[in-house]
């Protein structure tokens, strides 16, 4: 079951990633910041299988130090560019500033490099859902009249509230009932990685669809 389920997770990250790519010429300049973050999360996810065979886990989670530095900056150039405010050089500035800044503290006085990281997942959780719930109100603000799931962008931001929202409470209370021994751990783990299966495929689904002329904001 888990090989199963963890092969097709693989799968449609990959093919959610070959389409963002074909279909780059097609994308904003926010949904292309998808399509690189799409990019790393097969490398990431790549470099983490390839080290857990050679179980050299103290490097993955290295790995996962700076992936998560590098995708919280990524989502936050995301919404950044698809409201794209009147000081927005401003705020990707802050964003390539704050986030790498957020990683480094963590590893200095919570999570060595060597360790897990699960404290920076959960400001990563927090700050993307945060961002996520905001861009919606900039939403209906400006697209009151409109139907706003037939937004690209909208369907996108559900998709990271969505993942993002899971992934809290994922690794909010897994170590804790790792620690407990909860039967039904492995169980969460499925369904964790089943959420991720169907955010993967929506964005993708979103990505194919995606045409330049109709953007959800009229700009790039």
């Amino acid at each position: 079951m888990q090989t199963i389920i963890f092969s097709v997770y693989y799968a449609i990250l990959l093919l959610a990633t070959i389409i963002g790519i074909t279909r780059n010429r097609r994308l904003d300049t926010a949904l292309r910041f998808i399509v690189i973050l799409l990019i790393l999360t097969v490398i990431s996810e790549s470099a983490s299988y390839i080290l857990v065979e050679f179980k050299e886990y103290g490097i993955r989670y290295g790995v996962f130090h700076i992936y998560s530095v590098l995708q919280l900056i990524l989502v936050s150039l995301y919404f950044i560019y698809a409201i794209k405010p009147y000081h927005y050089r401003k705020l990707v500035l802050v964003a390539c500033i704050l986030c790498p800044l957020i990683g480094i503290l963590n590893i200095i006085y919570l999570q060595p490099i060597d360790k897990l990281n699960n404290y920076m997942l959960m400001v990563e959780s927090l700050a993307i859902n945060t961002m996520s719930l905001y861009y919606v109100y900039w939403l209906i603000k400006r697209h009151i009249t409109q139907n706003l799931f037939k937004l690209s962008h909208f369907q996108i931001t559900l998709s990271l509230l969505t993942l993002w929202s899971s992934t809290f409470f994922f690794w909010a209370l897994v170590p804790v009932l790792d620690d407990s021994n909860w039967e039904y751990l492995k169980l969460a783990t499925y369904i964790h990685a089943i959420i991720n299966i169907l955010v993967y495929s929506g964005i993708a689904l979103v990505l194919y669809t995606q045409n330049k002329i109709s953007t959800a904001h009229g700009y790039n």
